[in-house]
């Protein structure tokens, strides 16, 4: 499916979290990348883990590796915001396109019978140390 859209960046989310890895291609491409905590697609049982105050033995070391990069731009729990350094992760990948064709790729990959395609975000210009902001 990707191989219709002109793809300027992909990851597979895997031990370092979506923060992490989104990290990662911030750093790489000089830009920002704005992330919207309610658009991602999350396993229910996954944020009940969190707010029962359960953890991986990642997260922290993950939380270590992001946090002078991280921005949240609203008031969120603890519980939540530990969803974006899980490194526990069912083949999820992290693709940038052109904001034009986001919605396309969204529509191609859900008709590709994709399990969960959602636009989770934008990349902006750096202003700052963030690299991540999340709203």
């Amino acid at each position: 499916v990707l191989k219709r859209f002109d793809v300027h960046a992909a990851t597979d989310v895997t031990g370092f979290g979506l923060a992490g890895h989104a990290l990662e291609m911030a750093k790489a491409s000089g830009a920002v990348l704005k992330i919207s905590l309610e658009d991602l697609p999350i396993m229910d049982e996954a944020l009940t883990m969190y707010q029962k105050g359960m953890s991986t033995g990642v997260n922290k070391h993950n939380e270590m590796l992001v946090k002078d990069y991280l921005q949240y731009l609203g008031d969120y729990p603890e519980w939540h915001k530990q969803i974006l350094l899980d490194p526990q992760t069912s083949g999820g990948l992290l693709v940038a396109i052109p904001e034009e064709q986001a919605a396309e790729l969204v529509s191609a990959l859900e008709e590709a019978e994709t399990p969960a395609a959602a636009l989770i975000g934008k990349v902006a210009s750096v202003s700052g140390t963030a690299k991540l902001v999340i709203s």
